[in-house]
């Protein structure tokens, strides 16, 4: 996520703003897709959890895994092909390009379609491994194909060509190879040796679950997408071009937020099948304060010093005039949004989706008319703030979540694992934005951003019960000669 960050000056430099907006769209796009996941990715991970929390489950995982993957494979194909047809009216009667043809806008959107069907059976393959609780080898996996996907981009731009439709070329080539990687992994975990067949048994198992967990997604993709479909119609491709520059900068709060939440999911999953609450709530807080200390330090940050960070990423004063303010206002949405993972989590492991649709609902009711007239009247800077605002809204599904599940965390919840430490991010990060220089260079920037993180994330690590003990461990090991750790 990081190297994708740093290497986005590039492609704005090699591309323009313009085409980078249209680099916006790829995210946008594949989660429209994943509407036709039917909650089969989703109940692979679940499944795989819970069948593997008891031994001898073996032939249900493969029969259940080549049902699923026979239908994904066919709603991957569907992606694709769907992409293709309609990429001609995206491009003249959607998007408002200036500088770009019809004709590059649409073969762009037909490339983009290929690698959304490829990063969809990418996901499917990722989802069961990680089921399996096999996350460091997806995740050494994701290094080795973001690292060629990210770093292949640039020498294609820099070497072959500066095209928005090369760009978009290079991208199927690696998702493809994480594809075939995660499935071949994926089988051999559950002894691909053995027979595998499709099962209809298995399908009638799962469809109260999948369906539920669609009609969740349909929802959850409005919200997270209504954004940049909105400003993609209303405002010219360059204003979308600085919202999706915003929208890079807080996917690595986005990320932190999946990666622990996912980490998670298993056991909450195995815990619920078990029936071990106590287990499950000793799990959900220390989830949650992991999530904390990773998510609200770095948020603090980027706030702070929006305008600082877009300036030593971009080196342009003007993209860091027009996108300050969007990424400060992302940022807090996105931070926001992230600490609900958890507590949604477990209620995905419960199969309760009544909550979480519901809210995504009302919610959906309110933000999308909030979104247009925000846009109207403040253009990219309105669509960033109301993410923010909508997602201050949406922390009120929590309270509700626990009247059915681990009713006495709440306040726990809401106290130990989220205000506390939040308002000590805070007020440390405001301090020594008031107290430090004010940077006027790059090296400058530099060290008082590093000491403002340093600071601000082992202020809010000493507020998290769960996280303490492991910093005075370390600290200690630290101390400790050679021949007594050894």
């Amino acid at each position: 996520m990081l190297l994708a960050i740093a290497l986005v000056p590039f492609y704005v430099s090699y591309l323009g703003v313009e085409s980078y907006g249209l680099v916006g769209l790829l995210g946008t796009l594949q989660a429209i897709s994943n509407l036709l996941d039917l909650g089969i990715g989703a109940t692979l991970n679940r499944e795989m959890a819970r069948l593997s929390a008891i031994e001898g489950n073996e032939p249900e995982q493969r029969n259940l895994l080549r049902t699923l993957e026979i239908i994904y494979w066919g709603l991957a194909a569907v992606i694709a092909a769907v992409t293709m047809l309609v990429a001609p009216v995206i491009a003249t009667k959607w998007v408002n390009p200036v500088t770009l043809s019809a004709g590059e806008v649409t073969n762009s959107f037909r490339l983009m379609g290929l690698c959304v069907a490829l990063q969809f059976l990418f996901g499917f393959y990722q989802g069961g491994l990680m089921g399996l609780q096999r996350q460091v080898l997806v995740n050494w996996i994701l290094v080795l194909i973001s690292t060629i996907r990210a770093v292949g981009a640039v020498l294609v731009l820099l070497f072959i060509s500066r095209s928005i439709e090369v760009f978009f070329l290079w991208q199927i080539i690696p998702v493809a190879m994480g594809a075939l990687v995660t499935s071949w992994y994926l089988w051999q975990a559950i002894q691909h040796d053995s027979r595998s067949r499709f099962s209809l048994p298995a399908l009638k198992s799962i469809w109260k679950f999948a369906s539920g967990w669609t009609i969740y997604s349909l929802f959850n993709a409005m919200y997270a997408q209504a954004d940049m479909i909105i400003l993609s119609k209303l405002l010219p491709l360059k204003y979308l071009g600085y919202y999706t520059l915003g929208r890079t900068m807080v996917q690595p709060l986005s990320a932190v937020a999946a990666a622990v939440a996912a980490s998670a999911l298993p056991r909450f999953n195995q815990l619920v099948k078990l029936g071990n609450t106590s287990e499950l709530s000793a799990m959900y807080h220390k989830s949650s304060q992991f999530l904390t200390v990773m998510l609200i330090p770095m948020s603090v940050i980027i706030s702070l010093y929006s305008w600082d960070i877009l300036f030593l990423w971009t080196h342009d004063v003007t993209i860091s005039n027009n996108a300050h303010l969007i990424l400060s206002f992302l940022v807090l949405g996105a931070c926001l949004n992230g600490v609900l993972w958890i507590p949604g989590y477990i209620q995905s492991a419960h199969s309760f989706f009544k909550l979480m649709i519901g809210s995504l609902i009302v919610l959906n009711i309110f933000y999308v008319p909030l979104l247009v007239w925000m846009v109207h009247a403040y253009k990219a800077n309105g669509a960033a703030l109301s993410w923010a605002i909508v997602n201050f809204c949406y922390l009120f599904s929590v309270p509700l979540m626990h009247r059915y599940f681990l009713r006495e965390e709440f306040v726990n919840w809401l106290l130990r694992d989220l205000t506390i430490p939040a308002a000590i991010a805070v007020m440390c990060g405001l301090a020594l934005k008031t107290l430090l220089p004010q940077p006027t260079d790059n090296a400058v920037r530099l060290v008082v951003i590093a000491v403002t993180c340093c600071v601000v994330t082992f202020g809010t690590a000493c507020t998290l019960g769960y996280v303490r003990p492991l910093l005075r461990m370390r600290f200690l090991i630290n101390k400790e000669p050679k021949s007594a750790r050894s």
